[in-house]
């Protein structure tokens, strides 16, 4: 299945604290209910490139047992922009970011329930002739 959403994309969007490498593709995992699984071959690269481009920064920590050191990432200003923009553009192509309606579309909802109320009205009386006029028959 393909998604409309890329490495980079859900990356910045599972950064809303920091994490490491692993920690990120569980997040993505998460957040998406299954849908984006990310792999470690496409994580650490794309995160070397947000942090060239100045959106993420990393700092290494001791593992806590014997082990690894961990790199973790976090965002930085032009980060947290960069999100906030990739998620209204996420939002307007999903059809999410919705404008309170305006008072004439508000009337217009009306009057279309209104008409929707009539019409259901007309059918059911409909119904019910045909089914008086159904029992009438010899």
């Amino acid at each position: 299945m393909r998604t409309l959403i890329n490495a980079r994309t859900a990356i910045l969007l599972a950064l809303d604290r920091p994490a490491y490498g692993l920690q990120i593709i569980d997040r993505v995992h998460r957040q998406t209910s299954g849908r984006v699984r990310l792999g470690l071959g496409s994580v650490y690269p794309a995160l070397r490139s947000l942090e060239r481009q100045r959106l993420v920064r990393s700092w290494e920590v001791p593992a806590p047992r014997k082990g690894r050191r961990r790199r973790y990432y976090d965002l930085t200003a032009k980060g947290v922009a960069t999100v906030r923009a990739e998620r209204e553009t996420l939002q307007r192509l999903l059809g999410t970011a919705r404008e309170p309606p305006t008072p004439r579309q508000l009337a217009r909802m009306r009057d279309g329930l209104r008409e929707c109320a009539a019409l259901s009205a007309f059918v059911l009386d409909l119904q019910d002739g045909m089914a008086l006029a159904e029992s009438r028959k010899p």
